[in-house]
């Protein structure tokens, strides 16, 4: 069973905050915003509103959303009692075209987590794009910036401390949080369109339609500043539409593609790091949607649940959304690797709420070169718990002193939000729950050590929960 999800009830005012477990959704808190209905015109959930949840510093009862105003305008709401009552922390922003609307997006840039909200302006034939962002975990918001740059939002990834966007357009536009500051890059000259980003390995990916002729469905990466074709995919294949989604899995990656009206999504797979090189291979695709689907707002959008071993890949989840412009469920697939298909976690929910894109687990799950970093290599039983190994990392170049806190919940908790008593560091001290006086710019060299005593904040043996570790200053 995957971990539970926050997610904004959709087409509906006043709106709320949802929880969803697996594809069942239930109501996060009594409290509702005056949010108008939105519409996921075109068929990605990253449309439309997101919710983020404050990290430690500002309890787990933080949650963010942004959504549209029943004035047209985008707002941003803030709730500091876990859904309870929420504050309208931003009003009488820009105008919004349809549902073009997408996040809080969490960026680290240099240290600082920027909550970031992106807009495209009802101003046709120009639809530009704005940007808000927060420094304050929500509470206060500067913006909006922009205006001089076309977007849209079908798709978007956190890329060397940039948000990249693209939708149905000839490029993607870049946000970059604490310069402020869009750029656009065209794909294939201008002639393309459905475009689906990812990141394989450090390197941003596009699949796309070439609308130059052809039917042809093609990856491109961005490198040396500009965007570079890597291969064509398939050809003859139908019109744009259904935006594509990259898998990665161990050494390869998956493409998936919408093959075209009354057909199915089709997969190929790279031969490696090899990314000019791809194979058709349908293997992971279940049979129930490799044919039959006829709209263009299909879609598929991967979601990375916490690891349930260190050092190896997390569970990962797939929404399927069979036609995001009509009232309907949606499919959660559970991804068993390349060599077997998918298989049905669960199907339920709404279309039209908007779920986030993976598991932000305790406030952000985005990672770049600006951020501190923990990664756990093992976890070993031991006397009242269990013996935690892990290593830092971190962008300074020098000794760089950090404090790590560790937080226990327990299997059906959305998140671990209670603190663990923890002994027998073997670098630092103990401090409640947490180890201080870490060098972060150790950068892997060392594997730190620490006991984190389960049995006294009340867990049995064998009994399952959730350990999450972060660093703070």
């Amino acid at each position: 069973m995957p971990s539970p999800m926050l997610a904004q009830l959709g087409n509906t005012n006043p709106s709320r905050v949802l929880r969803y477990s697996g594809a069942s959704p239930a109501n996060v808190g009594a409290g509702t915003f005056a949010c108008q209905a939105l519409f996921n015109a075109d068929g990605l959930m990253s449309y439309g509103a997101g919710c983020f949840r404050g990290d430690a510093g500002q309890g787990y009862h933080t949650f963010v959303v942004v959504g549209l105003a029943p004035s047209g305008a985008v707002g941003i709401w803030r709730t500091t009692d876990g859904g309870a009552t929420y504050a309208n922390v931003l009003t009488g922003g820009i105008g919004v075209w349809a549902s073009r609307l997408t996040g809080p997006v969490p960026v680290y840039v240099n240290g600082t987590l920027y909550l970031t909200a992106l807009i495209v302006e009802n101003g046709f034939p120009f639809f530009y794009a704005y940007a808000y962002t927060s420094t304050t975990y929500g509470a206060t918001w500067s913006g909006p910036f922009g205006g001089s740059v076309s977007a849209l939002l079908n798709s978007v990834v956190v890329w060397r401390g940039g948000i990249w966007c693209a939708g149905n357009a000839a490029s993607t536009s870049t946000f970059t949080p604490g310069t402020n500051t869009w750029a656009t890059n065209a794909i294939n000259g201008g002639n393309c369109q459905s475009i689906g980003l990812g990141v394989f390995n450090d390197r941003l990916l596009a699949v796309f339609s070439d609308s130059a002729g052809g039917n042809l469905r093609r990856v491109a990466e961005f490198t040396g500043g500009s965007w570079v074709n890597l291969a064509t995919i398939a050809s003859g294949v139908g019109p744009s539409g259904g935006f594509g989604m990259f898998m990665p899995d161990g050494n390869d990656l998956w493409v998936f593609w919408w093959h075209g009206t009354s057909q199915g999504w089709r997969a190929h797979k790279s031969a490696g790091s090899n990314l000019s090189s791809w194979t058709l291979d349908n293997t992971p695709v279940p049979l129930a949607i490799q044919s039959g689907v006829s709209s263009a707002n299909t879609s598929l959008q991967p979601w990375a649940d916490q690891e349930l071993t260190p050092g190896v890949y997390p569970t990962r989840y797939v929404w399927y959304t069979p036609n995001a412009s009509t009232a309907g469920s949606r499919t959660l697939y559970l991804w068993n690797g390349g060599g077997s298909a998918m298989t049905v976690d669960s199907t339920g929910g709404s279309v039209f709420d908007r779920t986030a894109g993976d598991m932000r687990s305790q406030g952000s799950s985005f990672q770049n070169t600006g951020e501190r970093k923990i990664e756990m290599t093992a976890r070993t039983p031991t006397s009242g718990g269990e013996r935690w190994s892990f290593k830092l990392y971190s962008p300074n170049p020098s000794v760089d002193s950090v404090n790590v806190r560790f937080w226990v919940g327990t299997a059906l908790d959305e998140f671990a939000i209670t603190p663990v008593g923890l002994s027998n560091p073997s670098a630092g001290s103990i401090s409640g729950n947490s180890i201080t006086g870490l060098d972060a710019a150790d950068n892997g060299t060392t594997t730190f050590q620490v006991t984190v005593n389960l049995q006294a904040a009340g867990f049995a043996p064998g009994q399952r929960r959730k350990l999450v570790a972060e660093v703070y200053t």
